[in-house]
């Protein structure tokens, strides 16, 4: 009522007319939506949430909320509630007060520079319900009590959590009362509120038990719903009777439970055990026949009744004792073979066939006792050999009486028989070089092995030991292993194995070809690589490739033929050696070439202007030649193309060689270059000239001479006249004008030719004659000059004019053939002809040089 009021009086202050108090003209705050939404908390679901902080705009603007104060108004029923108003209170924690009623928000929010109007707006609404107190059943600390022994439950709580609940003090926590029931309503003990975490305690009655016990659990916290579980904890008790045993208690008689008083319309089971706690497979009916495994003990038979929602009620009878079983007919006896290292096992045998247990062993042999030999076997050693074991122990069956028995063996110990498992093994490869090793498996311990090795093809043993390594001998026959296992006591066993030994293998052998691969040329072939051991023989087979099965040859060798060119050749190596298996290894083929044919010689005189020809020849079909010619220094071209190429020496290579290459090729054949040197170039030497002489030796005639057929034509070639052999001074013309003075005289003449690269010669110095006074001497007509005057006691000469020595190449065959020019003197109207032929080996010293000639070849 007080809120309703107080919500009535707020309506008509908030209504007051906008007259009564001054306009406010300030922009308002509105909330960007309307009505706010509220949630619930959804951890304790007791507590509602308005937003914080809530979006306020004014106009069309959004206002930031770090300006904006916000005020909060809870009401509940329309009550407002005065705790809940405040700017912090966006959060409102509902009471047991509110449960059922509605709550809702009033969010005015302003200005903190209070430059807007204040605005409100309205929460939604939502009604308070209770909270869902949630606890477990309660669980009791057993399900079959016992009198007067404490009997105890607890709950445990779910909502809120075991967690939850440490965050309340324990005042505000919820509480549990408890309630106990005997039978279908008697309370045994109720304990309201007796612990805030849900547990209580009870000390039963036998006949609180019997009726049955169940206890509940009301939870309970202001404001929200009651939780109320209940627990059986045990059911009613069934009412049971008797139970006892009739029957004669023996193996194979039936025994029968017999029940009395119990509850009717309840039905009973049967469990039959022996009185050591233990019991009886598949014995589970109202009868149970005892078997042997129950003789010597105690039965005894439980009876329980069980029915829906009640409480088992078991009751066990008194036991009976079934009776031991007599062995009688038992007998002792030895299995096993007597022999050394053998098993001899004591056995008891009863004519029904079913197993006898035996214990309290004693062996003895000769009848003599043996100390320790107290087990069910016995092994005969060594020393034991012809001797006779008994053997004495208990025998015994569950369910029977034990007896004592005797067991005699079948017969003296005798040896030992070896292992039937033994067998005789090997390692390695049975080839020579690679050892063969002998094992033995499955010897029994301290047996003795020895091992031997046999050829079969020979009497006798090769060696010892496990390991043999066949020897080169002992290919392509059979060695035999052998293996003698002896043991004292025991037989001797002798294992063989039989192994075929193959040759050793060569290692990876290689074959090559050695030699240059050309027609005419020696191929040798040879291998390496063949290991250890290299073979003692080698054989050879050459062949072609594309003819393999035609063999070219069987030596080491092989000299190809002309056939084989541009064919590949290769050759197969088989060694063989005592012990080794022949091995054959290709050799990678050869491409067999032939050279062109060529043949070269120089023709021609190493000298200066002389010319060098390269005679060249070739049997090979379609050959092609080049020339290169070297001079020093300088390479130089063939002069007249491949059938006839030629050198001119030059002058400056005095003293060097020529070389000559020239290089043949043609088609499917190598080229061929052959090189030639001449021999070092000399100086050209001119040869005797022949002398024509022009004119008639007559006192006033002019005359003339000149030399012809030096052989090379002369770059210089300078006459010298004579009178009486004395040279006339400064008379080096060849034109001579002949004076008074000289009449009488003998006139004679030379030349000295000079030419680069050729020895400077003079000519034999020829007499032309004696000069005549035919006619009075006068001047020849051109000629200027004072009459001769004597010199040196001899007439002077008129001399003609003296021209320049020419500088010529003489050229014709008539020159090159030494042939002489002639002249025609007007002799009294006689021609006058004179050939001069100088010979050879003439000196003439002019000046303070000396002109040698040289020889010509």
């Amino acid at each position: 009522m007080l809120g309703l009021l107080v919500a009535l009086l707020a309506g008509p202050l908030l209504a007051v007319p906008v007259s009564a108090v001054a306009a406010d003209t300030r922009p308002q705050l509105v909330p960007t939506m309307s009505p706010i939404p509220v949630r619930a908390i959804s951890e304790l679901n007791s507590t509602l949430l308005a937003p914080y902080p809530v979006p306020w705009k004014y106009e069309n603007s959004v206002v930031d909320n770090s300006v904006i104060n916000l005020d909060y108004q809870w009401y509940v029923d329309g009550a407002p509630v005065p705790q809940a108003q405040g700017g912090n209170l966006h959060q409102f924690n509902i009471t047991g007060d509110d449960v059922g009623k509605q709550v809702w928000a009033v969010i005015t929010a302003s200005m903190i520079d209070n430059t807007l109007k204040p605005g409100s707006v309205e929460t939604t609404r939502s009604v308070a319900t209770p909270y869902a107190l949630e606890i477990t059943d309660p669980r009791p600390s057993t399900s079959e009590p016992v009198a007067g022994a404490p009997l105890s439950a607890s709950v445990t709580f779910l909502a809120p959590g075991e967690r939850d609940m440490k965050m309340f003090p324990e005042a505000m926590r919820p509480k549990v009362s408890w309630t106990w029931i005997s039978g279908d309503s008697t309370p045994l003990a109720s304990r309201p509120n007796t612990s805030t975490w849900g547990s209580t305690v009870l000390a039963p009655t036998q006949a609180q038990i019997d009726a049955g016990i169940t206890v509940t659990a009301v939870a309970t916290w202001p404001g929200s719903t009651t939780a109320t579980r209940t627990t059986r904890v045990v059911w009613k008790k069934i009412t049971s009777g008797t139970a006892e045993i009739t029957g004669t208690p023996a193996v194979g008689d039936t025994l029968t439970a017999v029940t009395r008083d119990w509850e009717p319309g309840i039905s009973l089971g049967y469990t039959w055990s022996t009185t050591d706690g233990r019991d009886i497979p598949g014995a589970y009916s109202r009868t149970f026949t005892p078997t042997v495994d129950q003789a010597g003990k105690s039965v005894r038979v439980q009876v329980w009744a069980s029915a829906s929602n009640r409480a088992t009620a078991r009751v066990t009878s008194a036991s009976v004792a079934i009776p031991m079983l007599s062995l009688a007919g038992v007998t002792g006896t030895i299995v096993g073979d007597p022999v050394v290292e053998g098993t001899l096992r004591a056995l008891a045998v009863h004519p029904d066939g079913a197993p006898v247990t035996g214990s309290g062993y004693q062996w003895y042999v000769n009848g003599g006792y043996i100390f320790g030999a107290n087990r069910e076997t016995y092994t005969p050693s060594v020393a034991d050999l012809g001797k006779t074991f008994t053997v004495r122990f208990t025998a015994s069956r569950v369910g029977y009486t034990s007896v004592n028995v005797t067991g005699t063996a079948s017969g003296p110990t005798r040896p030992g028989t070896q292992p039937a498992a033994l067998g005789l093994t090997s390692s390695g490869t049975p080839r020579v070089g690679d050892p063969l090793t002998l094992a033995v498996s499955g010897a029994s311990p301290g047996s003795q092995i020895s091992f031997e090795w046999f050829r079969l093809d020979q009497p006798g043993h090769t060696a010892d030991g496990a390991t043999y390594t066949p020897q080169r001998t002992d290919a392509h026959q059979v060695v035999r292993g052998l293996a003698r296992v002896t043991k004292a006591g025991f037989d001797t066993r002798v294992l063989t194995l039989d192994f075929p030994v193959a040759p050793a293998d060569f290692g990876d052998s290689i074959a090559e070809i050695s030699g240059d691969p050309r027609v005419g040329e020696v191929l040798s072939a040879r291998s390496s690589g063949w290991g250890d051991v290299e073979p003692s023989t080698f054989t050879y087979r050459w062949f072609a490739t594309d003819d393999p099965a035609q063999t070219l040859g069987t030596e080491a060798t092989l000299t190809p033929s002309p056939a084989l060119r541009e064919r590949q050749v290769a050759v197969e190596v088989t060694g063989s050696a005592l012990g080794y298996a022949d091995k054959s290894v290709l050799s990678t083929p050869v491409v067999i070439t032939e050279d062109t044919n060529l043949e070269v010689h120089l023709t021609g005189i190493a000298s200066a202007w002389s010319t060098l020809t390269a005679a060249a020849s070739s049997t090979t079909p379609d050959v092609a030649l080049q020339y290169r010619w070297e001079a020093p220094g300088v390479a130089l071209a063939a002069t007249a193309g491949s059938e006839g190429p030629t050198l001119a020496l030059d002058p400056a290579w005095i003293g060097s060689r020529v070389r000559l290459t020239v290089t043949a090729t043609a088609p499917g054949f190598n080229p061929v270059t052959r090189t030639l040197e001449s021999e070092p170039i000399t100086e050209a030497s001119f040869e005797e000239p022949t002398l024509a002489l022009s004119g008639a030796l007559l006192v006033g005639q002019r005359i003339s001479v000149s030399a012809h057929g030096w052989g090379l034509t002369p770059d210089t070639q300078i006459p010298t006249w004579y009178l009486d052999g004395v040279p006339i001074p400064d008379a080096h013309n060849p034109v001579l004008d002949i004076t008074p003075d000289m009449r009488g005289a003998v006139l004679s003449v030379e030349f000295v030719a000079t030419r680069d690269g050729v020895l400077p010669l003079a000519s034999t110095r020829t007499d032309l004659g004696r000069v005549s006074a035919l006619e009075p001497v006068q001047p020849h007509p051109g000629v200027s000059g004072t009459s001769p005057s004597a010199r040196d006691g001899h007439p002077k000469p008129r001399l003609g004019t003296v021209g320049a020595a020419t500088r010529a190449h003489q050229t014709g065959s008539a020159a090159a053939r030494g042939l002489a020019d002639t002249g025609a003197a007007d002799l009294g109207g006689l021609p006058l002809v004179l050939a001069v032929t100088l010979g050879l080996g003439l000196a003439l010293r002019v000046g303070a040089g000396t002109i040698r000639r040289g020889a010509r070849g």
